[in-house]
């Protein structure tokens, strides 16, 4: 081998050992290729809408939520807005239930305490009206037992058999007094029993108020009053329209009312209608005239010419 190298030329040397560095630089410089390229590499997939419109859903998602501090049972708490947000929501919804729920709970109240007023009243005069009728049954059976005496001659007894006759007299007078009594006792019941009408009606009259003012638009006295004018011209008294709590009679009377100013009204209407004159806009009398005043003009015209112009304008000036 020293023997080789030494028959070896200098530019020969040179050369071999430029060559080795550049085979050294090559392989520094080529990067390694895996086993498995080539063949067997993956491809790469452009991203589309729905990738890019997930990708950013997830990015939204990542973001924390916004939180609110609030005040709950005096302490504060820290919740996220949208859960807040829920819970007003609900808290709103609950409020216009409790509400509606209070208004129909107090209309049922309302309804109960009108009937438990109603069953009273006509308990407390249902009991007047028997004790009533016992009264008038013991004043009708007095009645009875002093007709007896009615007959007897006290004169012509008190000489025949004058302790007889004392001890009927005294039953006599005690029959007119247990009938005064009676009778007494009777009226009593029965102005019980006005009284207690009395403030049926006026209860149902309280009622029939509140029925009207609900039904009614503008409900007021000078509405009633005209309400009741109507049940005159019907030929109710005075005494008829008092006595009237039923709220669905009112409101008959009150459409009554309302149908016979709408036929009042009906020929004053017609007339207005029939007397108005058409009205004339400014300029139309004098637009008639002028056309009227061309048209004759070019009728001249054609008489003396002839000529057809002036009559293709007057039939363009009739169509």
């Amino acid at each position: 081998m020293s023997d080789q190298a030494q028959e070896q030329s200098p530019e020969a040397r040179l050369e071999a050992l430029l060559g080795e560095e550049d085979g050294e630089q090559e392989q520094q410089e080529t990067p390694a290729t895996p086993e498995h390229e080539g063949a067997d590499a993956p491809e790469t997939k452009p991203l589309t809408s729905e990738d890019q419109e997930t990708e950013a859903e997830e990015d939204e998602e990542e973001e924390p939520p916004r939180m609110l501090k609030i005040k709950h049972d005096g302490n504060e708490i820290e919740k996220p807005e949208t859960e807040i947000i829920e819970l007003a929501q609900k808290g709103f919804d609950y409020t216009q239930k409790t509400q509606q729920l209070a208004e129909e709970r107090k209309a049922v109240e309302q309804f109960a305490q009108d009937l438990r007023q109603n069953e009273e009243l006509i308990k407390q005069q249902y009991q007047t009206q028997s004790a009533l009728i016992e009264q008038i049954a013991k004043v009708t059976a007095i009645d009875q037992q002093l007709a007896a005496y009615g007959g007897l001659d006290w004169q012509a007894l008190s000489n025949a058999d004058p302790v007889e006759a004392q001890k009927l007299f005294f039953a006599y007078n005690q029959l007119q007094t247990q009938r005064g009594q009676a009778v007494n006792e009777a009226q009593q019941k029965q102005q019980e029993i006005s009284l207690v009408q009395a403030q049926k009606n006026e209860t149902l009259k309280q009622q029939g108020l509140s029925v009207l003012q609900r039904d009614i638009p503008g409900w007021n006295t000078d509405l009633a009053k005209s309400i009741a004018e109507t049940g005159k011209q019907y030929g109710f008294n005075e005494t008829e329209i008092g006595s009237i709590i039923d709220p669905r009679q009112v409101k008959v009377l009150h459409d009554a009312m309302q149908w016979r100013k709408l036929q009042a009204s009906k020929p004053a209407t017609e007339k207005k209608v029939s007397n108005a004159t058409p009205q004339v806009k400014a300029g139309a009398k004098d637009t008639k005239a002028s056309a009227n005043a061309q048209n004759k003009q070019a009728r001249e015209a054609l008489r003396k010419t002839g000529k057809g112009d002036y009559a293709a304008m007057l039939i363009e000036r009739m169509l």
